[in-house]
């Protein structure tokens, strides 16, 4: 990290800590988006790669997700209480494994949380930095340290603490004005604000309105942001548009569109990647 961005994360955190807890929330929330964002414009869209595959083959400098069993962090060999602390991952047969770095910006916030993630299914994103030309030169290869800016606890077991009646996208949608009022739950692919046009977008009530769809149906979700526990996606990455959602909230109808007035978000797992994608 540039010392620029450095100052820039430090001033965030002196604003954050002196603000009340939901101003916090709201700040931290804004800082993950922006940090996601502009991570992807360095290292490009993530690419997917398992940890069964050989990790010597990763490419350099370039956006990468990957996924596995998260250990207890260590800290690292230097005893600067500045040194950043390292995390496990390791695949469920336990043969593969990789060692991970947070970059500086989200070490606080992973301090807090990852603890609670552990023997936990992670997903991470990050890159390799690549290596320099001098340690190229003397024929050195160091161990590779895979920096990332984002780990999300992927769900555990089906917890369905919904309660009001499971419906469709498509019977919503079909159904019209006989939806309106009623109090569901729905299951669908988050499509960020509208990234892939799903729905025309003077639809679109409120900047924060967000997407979630099931093949060609989709609705607006409103008045509730696409987050929740171990999970918070911005409505602008595209990288977000591979997971699965759902929704509890009450249906609106407004010129002929659909609008779930959202109480409950919950993470369900990654979408079908045709579905996420198309």
């Amino acid at each position: 990290m540039d010392r620029a961005l450095s100052y820039t994360v430090i001033a965030l955190f002196v604003v954050a800590s002196a603000a009340g807890p939901s101003t916090v929330a709201a700040q931290e929330s804004r800082q993950i988006s922006e940090s996601r964002n502009r991570y992807e414009a360095l290292y490009g869209r993530p690419q997917h790669h398992g940890l069964d595959e050989s990790i010597d083959t990763w490419p350099e400098d370039q956006s990468i997700r990957t996924a596995g069993i998260l250990s207890p962090a260590f800290s690292g060999a230097s005893p600067s209480n500045s040194n950043p602390r390292t995390y496990t991952i390791q695949s469920e047969d336990g043969r593969y494994s990789l060692l991970l770095t947070p970059l500086r910006e989200v070490t606080d916030r992973m301090a807090g949380r990852a603890p609670s993630w552990v023997g936990r299914e992670v997903e991470v994103v990050g890159y390799f930095p690549r290596w320099s030309a001098v340690d190229i030169e003397k024929g050195l290869r160091p161990r590779r340290t895979f920096l990332f800016w984002s780990m999300l606890a992927l769900p555990e077991e089906e917890k369905d603490d919904f309660d009001a009646p499971r419906s469709t996208l498509e019977a919503l949608v079909m159904d019209g004005e006989a939806a309106a009022g009623r109090v569901v739950a729905v299951t669908g692919t988050y499509r960020g604000g509208n990234l892939l046009e799903d729905l025309p977008d003077d639809s679109r009530r409120d900047p924060q309105d967000w997407v979630l769809s099931d093949g060609p149906f989709s609705i607006w979700v409103t008045r509730k942001k696409p987050e929740g526990e171990g999970f918070s996606f911005d409505l602008r990455s595209q990288s977000d548009l591979r997971w699965k959602l759902t929704v509890q909230g009450e249906v609106e109808i407004h010129d002929g569109y659909i609008y779930l007035r959202a109480a409950k978000v919950r993470l369900v797992g990654p979408a079908k990647e045709e579905a996420a994608s198309r």
